[in-house]
């Protein structure tokens, strides 16, 4: 890709393009994820010196691909390109040579003991409940949790036991999984207040990877580099790491997790209103446990197992990855990553082998290894993404956004109003943020 094509497709997703208000001049970058390398890509093209510190080893934040199995890479972060009509990551995938392919969407489901589901008639019927649940809630004078929502709504009464497992299988799975916050913590009103791109989702079979390193070509990357402080009080902007090493910038875009600003895991000298907005977002959960097994169990042509299992939420959804490697990746989200989080790690695997076994109805091979996430645990991320809580909006983000003094800017899923807790999110909103501090 070349970089006036790279800088094409960050423009594209911004409207990036007015004239410079300030001179060239030294920047920072706080944080190689996707909103960090497309922050550092914008200002290096606009002149400035740019530095781009990572604490990590690696670049690419939640976007990790594992290679420890060498024929078989496994993204351990971000799977999918949500909507490929319109979504910057397309032209940014197939600029760097990573060819993309349909995901598929079938899908089977069983109970407990193998019991066969009609998936799809249990989510269609699921949906309109929880839409009714929802339209009842408009009416209140405040907003209240999407459980609350519909644990009184009209439709939740009319169901019985089964109905209302039914519905909160396509909570979890639908809802829980997607927004990574339970449905007791997640805003009735604005939980899914963003916007989709549309087409069907992608997958890259070579590894996401490729769009982080990409983006990461030609640029000063400082990898181990943990800042812990950004302070606005002097004529410049100062950033101290957690080795005692110390900078000063012009401008800094820092792109970590909102789960480390909440945390003060990294301290940064913010306003109280970008403060109180950090305060309203949801800190969400979403973790993996990818199995590899020594052949395959699942029936042939799926690519979703849905498991309405005695645990609500609990090993919800499995995905079947593509490949010639037998893996499934199991979700859970919220309540059931939490407690899952305290396990050791055999028995978290032990306890996903338990689930797939009563969701076949039979013995299962026993997988020959596996590979897990704790994105709460992880000190660089401290959460999956963010959701919207009851009391958030869309313009908690909108607020996170704003430029401090011309020259200082957070970035990331958190601050994207439109597309939150997405890659494609992340990336726009590393490009608005060097944007805005380009124009002063």
């Amino acid at each position: 890709m070349t970089r006036r094509g790279l800088l094409g497709a960050l423009a594209a997703a911004v409207g990036l393009g007015a004239a410079r208000a300030t001179g060239p001049g030294e920047a920072i970058v706080v944080g190689a994820g996707m909103a960090g390398l497309a922050a550092a890509r914008a200002l290096a093209a606009a002149g400035d010196r740019v530095t781009l510190l990572e604490a990590r080893g690696r670049i690419g934040g939640r976007v990790w691909t594992s290679r420890r199995w060498p024929d078989a890479p496994v993204e351990l972060g971000a799977g999918w390109i949500h909507g490929r009509k319109g979504n910057p990551l397309v032209a940014l995938a197939a600029e760097a040579g990573a060819a993309p392919a349909r995901a598929g969407e079938r899908a089977a489901a069983w109970g407990p003991g193998g019991q066969a589901v009609d998936i799809a008639a249990l989510a269609d019927r699921a949906e309109a409940a929880v839409e009714a649940a929802r339209a009842e809630a408009e009416a209140l004078e405040r907003d209240v949790p999407l459980r609350a929502a519909i644990e009184r709504s009209r439709a939740w009464a009319r169901l019985d036991a089964a109905g209302r497992q039914a519905l909160r299988h396509y909570v979890a799975v639908e809802i829980e999984h997607d927004y990574a916050g339970g449905w007791e913590e997640l805003s009735a009103w604005w939980f899914d207040e963003d916007e989709a791109h549309r087409g069907g989702d992608l997958l890259l079979p070579g590894g996401y990877d490729a769009l982080a390193a990409h983006l990461a070509r030609g640029l000063d990357l400082r990898l181990g580099v943990e800042v812990v402080a950004v302070d606005r009080r002097g004529r410049r902007l100062r950033v101290r790491a957690r080795d005692g090493a110390a900078a000063e910038a012009d401008r800094v875009v820092v792109a970590v997790p909102a789960g480390v600003l909440a945390a003060g895991a990294l301290s940064v000298d913010l306003p109280a209103g970008h403060r109180r907005a950090l305060g309203r977002l949801g800190l969400g959960r979403l973790d993996k446990t990818v199995l590899r097994f020594p052949r395959a169990f699942w029936p042939a042509r799926t690519d979703w197992l849905d498991y309405l299992g005695p645990a609500p939420g609990v090993w919800a959804q499995w995905a079947v990855l593509p490949g010639p490697v037998p893996m499934l990746a199991g979700f859970n989200a919220a309540g059931a990553a939490r407690a899952l989080e305290a396990l050791p790690e055999a028995e978290v695997v032990a306890a996903a082998q338990a689930a797939l076994a009563d969701m076949i109805g039979g013995r299962i091979p026993a997988p020959e290894a596996a590979q897990l996430t704790r994105w709460a645990a992880d000190p660089f991320s401290r959460m999956a993404y963010s959701f919207t809580p009851v009391g958030g909006r869309a313009r908690d983000r909108r607020a996170l956004a704003e430029p401090v003094e011309g020259r200082l800017a957070l970035a990331g899923e958190h601050t994207s109003a439109a597309h939150p807790g997405t890659v494609h999110g992340a990336l726009a909103a590393g490009a608005a943020a060097a944007a805005a501090l380009i124009a002063g």
